[in-house]
């Protein structure tokens, strides 16, 4: 299982602190957390420090990836471009994209750890 949310060193994208997913239901994210852990499921947490971690900007996004020319760029210009005109940013933060990576191949994990991990109400 792969869960994009949450934050391992308090950043915010909704308030100081909290990761948009995990702020719009706290309860949800901590059971599944909390079941995943008792049970011995492995998660995979993709909080949203590995996107910051990456400086990707909007000029490369539309300079350089938008200009690869197959189906899958092009499905993903379409959703973005609608994206970027309500919500421009100079930042490239291809949070859902990140996670679909990582579930399609391991390869793209480069650093891990195992840990245990709750939500703080």
């Amino acid at each position: 299982i792969i869960i994009l949310g949450g934050s391992i060193a308090g950043n915010g994208n909704i308030i100081p602190g909290v990761e948009f997913n995990f702020y719009m239901d706290p309860d949800a994210a901590n059971l599944v957390l909390d079941r995943a852990s008792s049970s011995g499921v492995l998660l995979t947490l993709m909080p949203m420090e590995t996107i910051l971690a990456h400086d990707l900007t909007t000029s490369w996004r539309w300079n350089t990836l938008a200009k690869i020319n197959n189906t899958a760029v092009r499905f993903l210009n379409d959703l973005e471009k609608k994206q970027q005109e309500r919500h421009p940013q100079s930042f490239y933060l291809p949070y859902d994209t990140f996670a679909t990576a990582i579930m399609l191949s391991s390869k793209f994990v480069t650093k891990s750890q195992k840990l245990y991990c709750f939500v703080e109400n």
